[in-house]
């Protein structure tokens, strides 16, 4: 603030790299004809149903309803984190017959 960069009072912002090792979700599959999702398995990564909270195990889950849709979002586990920039969360929409 001093060298006259910034000009106005409490407009500074410090940038810190979270602690953990990186890790990149992996975006999940989706089979619209079926309407079964796929978690995958990335260490580091939890997906949880975004509507509902719930933590989601890796694996094909129940399928959804014709018209249905689930939102998927992927947080980092305990000690891990995402690079900056990184799509965590996924809408999946199965069609209507």
């Amino acid at each position: 603030r001093m060298s006259g960069c910034l000009t106005k009072h409490k407009t500074a912002l410090v940038v810190s790299r979270a602690a953990g090792t990186r890790v990149t979700p992996t975006v999940p599959t989706f089979v619209p004809a079926t309407g079964v999702v796929t978690i995958p398995t990335v260490t580091g990564v939890v997906y949880k149903n975004q509507d509902t909270d719930a933590t989601l195990t890796a694996g094909a889950q129940s399928a959804i309803a014709a018209g249905a849709t689930i939102s998927v979002v992927a947080v980092p586990a305990t000690g891990y984190y995402f690079p900056h920039n990184i799509d965590a969360d996924w809408d999946f929409t199965r069609p209507t017959v």
